[in-house]
């Protein structure tokens, strides 16, 4: 290993022992986006087992659902790669509605049109900005521990 790889490792290491409950941040964040992967499995499933004219959408998809895996492992690893990957993905999963508190909308969401089902839409809106919100101050908070 090189020195200073040892030292960033080090230094994430005080970060999470200090800020523990970000650790378990992380953590919830990993298990949401596996969620989010288990969810598209259907698809998936459907586009390798019929294969019927793959199109550019259904690509960005299947890319898109990919990155839920490794984003999963990179936030579970606590890497600064699974930040960068998740910003990324908050715009496509808004443009492509595969929210990562999409499944509250299966079990709570009610008939469709009801305000019930409206309700949830918004609640599942306000917790995807939560949890953009609680990544940015995450991110922010390790770039300057280690910068220190």
């Amino acid at each position: 290993m090189i020195e200073d790889e040892l030292v960033d490792s080090e230094l994430e290491k005080d970060f999470f022992s200090i800020f523990t409950r970000y650790k378990y941040t992380l953590i919830i964040f990993a298990l949401l986006d596996g969620v989010s992967l288990l969810r598209s499995y259907q698809e998936v499933r459907f586009y390798f087992e019929f294969g019927t004219g793959y199109s550019e959408f259904s690509i960005f998809r299947l890319l898109i659902i990919a990155s839920f895996a490794i984003s999963a492992a990179l936030f579970i690893l606590r890497k600064k790669e699974a930040f960068i990957l998740y910003y990324v993905q908050f715009s496509l999963r808004i443009l492509f509605m595969m929210l990562s508190f999409g499944f509250l909308i299966e079990l709570f969401g009610g008939l469709y049109g009801s305000t019930t089902y409206w309700s949830v839409i918004v609640l599942v809106f306000v917790l995807e900005v939560v949890r953009l919100a609680q990544t940015i101050i995450i991110h922010r908070k390790m770039n300057k521990f280690s910068n220190h």
